[in-house]
């Protein structure tokens, strides 16, 4: 079975602010046969959450290490494209696991054993920024009915810009941790009844 782990450090994160909701934002780099998102061979997806699984860096046990909470997440949308994002709405048990002291990490795994025919693999941390728009070249074959009758075939290259979605407005790939506070609106001097 193959497993996906994102590490995040939240230490960042204000003690005293209450998080509303968090979602982790995945985006898809690679894939082979179906997608295992829409048609289901391998079975249903399953995200964990634990302060660590181990040591803060990638080690063979995260695989089978205890979590903190399991089925954490709520899978939507199917990543079925290059840059195509796949978001997981967390819990409130996870979101109450997100640490504010360091390291909150992430496991993802489907039920059941890839048979190494279906997989999608995501960028990692070590995505590059984007420098530059991404263009893909392009080759049209057209038609034109001549005056006498005949038709003559033309081919037309060109370029068109690829869509990188989120990726494109955040200017990487990276994972994302998008997290979500509960602001009070009368904080920093701001009181309602003054209005």
């Amino acid at each position: 079975m193959t497993h996906g782990i994102v590490s995040f450090d939240t230490s960042a994160i204000p003690p005293g602010e209450t998080i509303e909701s968090a979602s982790l934002y995945l985006v898809q780099d690679t894939r082979s046969g179906s997608n295992p998102f829409v048609d289901g061979n391998l079975g249903t997806p399953r995200l964990d959450i634990a302060a660590s699984f181990g040591l803060p860096e990638i080690e063979p046990g995260d695989a089978s290490a205890p979590a903190e909470v399991s089925d954490a997440g709520c899978f939507v949308g199917s990543a079925d494209e290059r840059y195509y994002a796949l978001r997981i709405d967390l819990t409130s048990a996870a979101i109450a696991a997100i640490r504010r002291d360091g390291i909150t990490q992430f496991r993802m795994q489907f039920s059941n054993t890839d048979s190494g025919i279906d997989e999608v693999g995501f960028d990692t941390g070590d995505a590059l920024p984007f420098s530059a728009p991404e263009l893909r070249p392009t080759r049209t074959e057209v038609s034109e009915r001549q005056a006498d009758g005949s038709v003559i075939t033309r081919s037309v290259n060109g370029t068109v810009l690829v869509h990188r979605g989120i990726a494109e407005i955040l200017g990487s790939a990276k994972p994302i941790l998008d997290i979500r506070f509960l602001d009070r609106i009368f904080k920093d001097g701001f009181d309602p009844a003054t209005r």
